[in-house]
């Protein structure tokens, strides 16, 4: 997928509502849901709790993959 315009000003809306509405990790969640959010209104086939899963951070970074 080739982010066009549209995209890039959805995800710094994303950004700004969650650091005017939030603080730290909370601000990280909401940006995460919102991301699935938008992944999903764009592709029905996203899986939101994969990636989700995903954004949390690792206790130890697995550089092999």
């Amino acid at each position: 997928m080739a982010l066009s315009k549209k995209h890039y000003i959805e995800i710094a809306k994303i950004i700004s509502n969650a650091q005017r509405q939030n603080t730290g990790e909370q601000a990280c969640d909401h940006i995460a849901s919102d991301l699935c959010d938008m992944f999903q209104r764009d592709n029905s086939a996203f899986n939101r709790d994969k990636f989700l899963e995903a954004c949390e951070p690792q206790r130890e970074p697995n550089w092999s993959v």
